[in-house]
This record gives C-alpha cells, structure tokens and sequence, in this order.
C-alpha cells in the first residue's frame, strides 16, 4: 500500500533531527559521494546522450540506495523525512503514467515515455517563469498561446501590478496572485483557446495563502493547469510547500513536482548530480504524490542546462526513469542566449536531441544568460523551432541524436562560459498590436531552421488545430 501524504506530514515533524548544515555535510553530500562510487558512475563527455542500459539501471540503483538513506530535510521542523527502498517503489509504481491538461479541444495529454519512444512528446512550449512588464504581459502570452504546436503554456512573472511591487506574504503576493490569475484567463480567450492548460500557475503566488487565493473560482483557473510545489535544493522542502501540496491534493489539481539540482554545488560534478536528480523524482513520488515532474539541472555559475555536462546528466536520468517507472517528466530548457540568436537556435536543437529520444516530454525555453535582469526577452519563433525538432526526432535512436548533438556542441559549447548574446526583446521581434513576427523575425527563423537541416536534423510538422 502506498505511503498516504499524512504519514509523510508526520514524518516531517518526528523524523530524525538533525541540523541543517549536519544533513548537507555529514548527511546528503558523503552519501552521494559514496553511491556514486559504488556503482561505478562514470561521465563520459564524448557522449552527451548515452547509450549504456548498465549504466542506466546503476544510476537508477543508485539513486534508490541513496535516497533511502538520506530522505528529505524539513527546515522547518530540522527533520528528515525518511523512507524505506520498498516505499519509495511502492511510490513510484502507484503514480498515474500520464496526466490531462486543459479543457476541451484545447486539452492535452502528457505521457509517460519510453527510451527512443515512437509517440511524439507533449509540447510545454513557452518562455518560462520570465520577468515581463504588466503591459506586455498579455501580447506575450497570446503570442505563446497562438503557437499551432504548444499544448501547454507558461505564465510570466509580473513584478509589478498597477504600480504595486509584488511581494511574498504579504497583501502584495494576494494582488499579484489574483491579478495575474484574471490576467491569464483574458490572454487565454482573446487568443482562441480558452481550454489551453498554464502548467506553472501562478508565478506570483509563492505561499500557500497566495495559491489558494488565486484559484478561486472568479479568476479562471482550473484543477486541469499545472501547479507546482517546487523543492528547496538540496533535497529540502518546507510546511508551506507541504501546506500548498495538501491543498492540491484535496482540490484533484494537476501537481508537479519542480527541482533544480545545481551542478557544482552540493550535488558536485556531473555523475553525482545524475544520481540527485533521479532522486528527486522519487522524492515527488514519495512525498507529494505529484503527477507530472519538472527537472531543470542548472549550471551554477550560469543558471542555464545547455552544457554538454548538464546535457549528458539530463539524459542518462531521463532514461533511468523511462526504464524503472511509470513516471511523466518534462524537462525545461534554460539556455544561456537570447531570443532570436543563432546560438539560442543550436542550444535548442541540442535539447530537443537529448530529451525526445531518451524518454522525456519536452519544455522550454527560458533566457538565464543574464539572470532575471534582462525583462521581456523572449520569442515564441524558438519555441517553434524547440517544438518542431521535438516532434521531428521522434523514434530516432540515441546514438544518432547522440552524433548530431556533438556537431552542435562544437559549434555553440566554447562560448558558454565566454559570455552570451542577449539577442532582443519581444518588442523588437513581434508586432505588439497583431500579435504577430515581424518579417525579419520570421527570416531568421526560416534561416536557422535551413541550417539545422543542413545538419541533419529533422522537423516535424505543426499541428493543425
């Protein structure tokens, strides 16, 4: 029988205790160092889309030794809620093995995939959790919603409402919640699909009394969006995100479990932060229950995941989880150049090659070259492209998509940690008014994909609505 949340909300507050510097030092990090030495992971960087079944049930056996042993911290209560290897299977065998998004003609399903699986991923095609002014909000959106192959979007973060700096607990978060709730549901009708599915409702709600506010009924979201409980790297969690997570439990939301293991931080080098980030899918199996999971390895210098490290640690723990579970993981790109750039076309065309053959759905595209200082850049255009090279890889096998990657690599890799190009905002490459690509914008879009195709790749094509 699977472990019921309540029981894991008690273990949360009689778990172990220890302090929260013992469980990084003493407990989470010499454990990592350990599975990975006994199970022999080893990265190789020549190929940054593995094709080793051994080595994938390692990382999965390894992972599971791991996670058993080192569970997940509550900085609230300084407990550690644990679990024995039999419930963390049990939990990962009762998760639903795939999960409907939005309404109607507009619904979508996301799946759980099979290594060089021969159906197409579910599209998550959008700009991510990126800082927007209020007043472009709206033509954003729209513009990602119009996409005739996103099948789920993402909802921007607003700093700032009607001159009110939003905040986190305080009335502002309310503010910020509500309004930008109401504010998706009009971008929503006004760009023809209202049942379209926002899967990271609600950027502005980070408490729990935040998302209970904004998903009253008035302000138009559903059970059938996305909803994060995001865990506290490394391994941690709080009451709030486990109070968030009760209320998504009882409301039957769509609940997905979002992580960013850090490359070069606790989770160390690239074999050891493969072991983490399947850990963290059992962690969102164990202890939330949730239906879809999120995995963004990030760099921890750059926020990004296009390196050929993070790229090779998000396979190898894609496969280990298409192949040991019934899991549904969507993987999000966060590339290191900007909108409408040549080397923000081969970061994306490098993504969609790991992610679609080794098992996962597909997402993207956030702009982390420069932080969170750069507002409004994004271009639905790349997402286009991200989407049609998800679709035209489909059933291509690993070590093809491995040897297309390397090209790609050899051509984008060396100025990752040079610096990036900022490319330009949405309001240099769309027509705000119409919603539409400005002409040059739609040239170098058909430019880019020409040369990806000189490269071998494939592209799907759009689906029609």
């Amino acid at each position: 029988m699977s472990l019921d949340f309540w029981e894991v909300v008690e273990r949360a507050k009689n778990g172990p205790l220890v302090t929260e510097k013992t469980y990084d030092l003493e407990v989470f990090y010499p454990k990592l160092l350990e599975v990975s030495r006994k199970y022999e992971i080893s990265y190789d960087p020549s190929t940054p889309v593995p094709c080793d079944e051994n080595l994938t049930r390692r990382v999965f056996e390894a992972a599971l030794e791991f996670y058993s042993e080192v569970g997940t911290y509550c900085i609230d209560t300084n407990r550690i809620i644990q679990f024995k290897k039999e419930e963390i299977l049990e939990a990962l065998r009762v998760v639903p093995d795939h999960v409907r998004f939005g309404e109607g003609e507009d619904s979508a399903v996301m799946k759980h995939r099979g290594i060089e699986d021969r159906n197409p991923p579910c599209l998550w095609l959008s700009a991510g959790s990126m800082p927007t002014d209020e007043k472009l909000f709206n033509p954003i959106l729209e513009s990602f919603i119009q996409e005739p192959l996103a099948q789920i979007v993402s909802m921007a973060l607003i700093p700032e409402i009607s001159k009110i700096s939003i905040g986190v607990g305080d009335p502002t978060e309310y503010w910020g919640a509500t309004r930008a709730a109401a504010m998706l549901k009009d971008a929503r009708v006004k760009a023809g699909r209202p049942g379209i599915a926002c899967g990271n409702a609600v950027t502005t709600a980070i408490t729990t009394a935040g998302i209970m506010a904004a998903t009253q009924p008035r302000f138009g979201l559903r059970p059938s969006d996305g909803y994060y409980t995001p865990a506290i790297s490394e391994l941690k969690i709080d009451m709030d995100r486990l109070t968030r997570n009760a209320f998504m439990l009882d409301w039957d939301a769509n609940i997905g479990f979002l992580f960013a293991p850090i490359y070069g931080g606790m989770c160390g080098g690239t074999n050891t932060l493969a072991i983490a980030n399947v850990a963290y899918y059992m962690m969102g199996a164990a202890v939330c229950k949730a239906g879809f999971y999120n995995s963004l390895p990030l760099h921890f210098n750059f926020s990004t995941n296009s390196h050929r490290e993070l790229l090779w640690a998000v396979s190898i723990s894609l496969q280990a989880i298409s192949q040991f579970t019934r899991l549904v993981p969507v993987t999000h790109l966060y590339s290191r150049n900007g909108p409408a750039t040549e080397e923000i076309a081969l970061e994306c065309a490098a993504w969609a090659l790991v992610v679609v053959p080794s098992g996962g759905n597909l997402a993207g595209i956030g702009f982390c070259g420069g932080g969170d200082k750069h507002k409004n850049y994004c271009n639905p255009l790349d997402t286009r492209l991200l989407g049609e090279i998800g679709h035209g890889v489909v059933g291509m096998g690993r070590k093809e998509a491995c040897s297309i990657v390397n090209t790609l690599l050899d051509k984008y890799e060396e100025g990752l940690d040079k610096g990036y190009d900022t490319g330009r905002p949405f309001t240099e490459l769309y027509d705000v008014k119409s919603r539409a690509p400005l002409p040059e914008t739609v040239r170098h879009y058909e430019a880019m994909k020409f040369q990806l195709e000189e490269l071998g790749i494939p592209f799907g094509e759009p689906v029609k609505k």
